[in-house]
């Protein structure tokens, strides 16, 4: 895909805040946070995960499970009783589901075809008003290959990536980064997509190539970089942020925020 110009998101040109409250510009944005930064020269992805790279699900999509480590998250329960997904599905359409918890036991969505799950987050819960346990969301019959979660406290993932859907350009107007260690190493924070100068990098699980577009090195400090001209990710590329150490012990957190428009 090839991007030479991006039309106005309407066409009386009115400022892109108007066009968020009116439809055509949808705001996007990503946050994440990775504590105690293990030496990992070949990247350690911003996420509350607890493997290096966020798993990236087949091209086809499939069916995924959702459990919790707590019994009370669930029907009656003092924490979340249910969550809304949402995915780009094998077509790279926008989709939602909402699940009820059963706690413990896993339970499965209605679809069959989650290519990318872009937000996870809880919307009832009981007396604590957030997840008691760690809610977790993997293919059906494989735990252990976590594609985000919850924590416990909390009431929504934190995790850098997220897919383009299709017939949309992402804008990353900023990209934030900041680190806390009481080691005597800085670690590289870097804004990474599968895509080059707007042009797509086909997603090709487990072998997907991400590009570094912006990095910060952050030593018990902050960051913040805005974009006058934005960053453009084209349909079905995946935004992720990640971390490059060479000494182990530093807390990372990062994000990024921009909008998506209609592709031209």
């Amino acid at each position: 895909m090839t991007i030479t110009g991006l039309l106005p998101a309407t066409a009386e040109d009115q400022p892109y805040t108007d066009d968020i409250s009116s439809g055509p510009v949808i705001y996007m944005s990503a946050y994440g946070l990775r504590v105690n930064v293990p030496v990992v020269t070949t990247g350690v992805d911003i996420w509350s995960g607890t493997a290096n790279v966020i798993p990236i699900p087949p091209l086809a999509g499939e069916q995924m499970s959702v459990v919790s480590t707590s019994a009370q998250d669930g029907v009656a329960g003092t924490g979340a009783l249910t969550i809304e997904i949402h995915y780009i599905d094998a077509n790279g359409l926008t989709q939602e589901e909402i699940i009820t918890m059963n706690g413990v036991a896993a339970v499965n969505t209605v679809a069959l075809n989650i290519r990318f799950i872009n937000d996870i987050y809880v919307i009832t819960a009981g007396a604590t008003k957030a997840a008691v346990g760690t809610i977790t969301i993997f293919p059906v019959g494989v735990p252990a290959t976590v594609y985000t979660q919850i924590d416990i406290g909390k009431t929504r993932h934190v995790n850098t990536s997220k897919m383009v859907p299709t017939g949309k350009v992402l804008l990353i107007e900023e990209f934030d980064a900041a680190g806390a260690s009481a080691g005597v190493q800085s670690v590289d924070v870097r804004l990474r997509v599968t895509s080059m100068h707007g042009i797509l990098i086909p997603v090709t699980p487990p072998t997907t190539i991400f590009i570094s577009e912006d990095n910060a090195l952050v030593f018990n400090s902050t960051t913040s970089a805005s974009y006058l001209t934005p960053i453009i990710v084209p349909p079905l590329a995946i935004v992720k942020v990640s971390a490059y150490a060479l000494g182990a012990g530093q807390d990372i957190q990062a994000s990024w925020h921009g909008k998506l428009v209609i592709a031209p």
